[in-house]
């Protein structure tokens, strides 16, 4: 078998198998999966604030009145009530998470309500709910 070396932002087996053991959080920021957060809002709130701490970069918080980024910098995006956005805002972050990104944040979003049910009843686009549910966080039936 040919020797196969690695690159530095790329991990052996080795590393990876360790990570996922030890520090889950660490192997999400090799990996930079989006995640869906559904549950109350303080437990989803919770929530995000141990994720963007696990990856150690100071989040950008999008709200609907800003517009989306121009590019992407790195830092893990929180996108906040998601199953609200309108049908505009869920096309144009289809359209921005559908682009080549030099360096792909953490999108990382939240929401109160069940969003896949949503997309039978034609208020949320399929496409984007499987972009964002790349890792699903389902706090609803917690109880702390």
């Amino acid at each position: 078998m040919p020797d196969v070396s690695r690159s530095a932002d790329r991990p052996s087996l080795d590393d990876v198998s360790t990570t996922c053991l030890t520090t889950p959080a660490l192997h999400m920021s090799l990996t930079r999966p989006n995640v869906l957060v559904i549950g109350p809002v303080a437990q989803t709130e919770a929530a995000v604030t141990a994720i963007v701490a696990a990856v150690g970069k100071p989040a950008r918080l999008w709200a609907p009145d800003v517009p989306l980024p121009v590019r992407a910098d790195g830092r893990a995006i929180v996108i906040r009530d998601v199953a609200t956005l309108s049908p505009v805002l869920q096309k144009a972050w289809l359209a921005w998470l559908s682009t080549q990104q030099r360096r792909r944040p953490h999108i990382i979003a939240t929401s109160s309500i069940a969003v896949f049910p949503l997309i039978a009843q034609g208020m949320f686009l399929a496409d984007l709910y499987y972009r964002l549910n790349t890792i699903l966080l389902d706090l609803r039936g917690s109880t702390d």
